[in-house]
């Protein structure tokens, strides 16, 4: 079984939650990636960047970031916009 990230997009207008193997985003100090396990970390977006996610016997999705932060804290990612 592959372990996952619980991911939640949180939007003005709306919330997406999706279980996810791998996300790769583009923060304000560069590009990373985190996977099941990764150590706690918070960063600031890239507002020009981008944000894919491997959702659990899915194709990759690629979003447009805009401002806003990325944290994740035992396996739940959240990525907050801040418009």
């Amino acid at each position: 079984m592959v372990e996952t990230i619980s991911l939640e997009i949180v939007k003005v207008k709306k919330t997406e939650k999706h279980v996810v193997e791998w996300v790769d985003i583009d923060g304000q100090g560069g590009n990373f990636m985190v996977a099941p396990g990764h150590s706690p970390l918070i960063s600031l977006l890239d507002a020009d960047g981008f944000i894919t996610y491997k959702p659990q016997d899915s194709e990759a999705v690629t979003i447009e970031s805009g401002k806003g932060f990325f944290m994740i804290v035992e396996n739940k990612a959240t990525v907050l916009f801040d418009v």
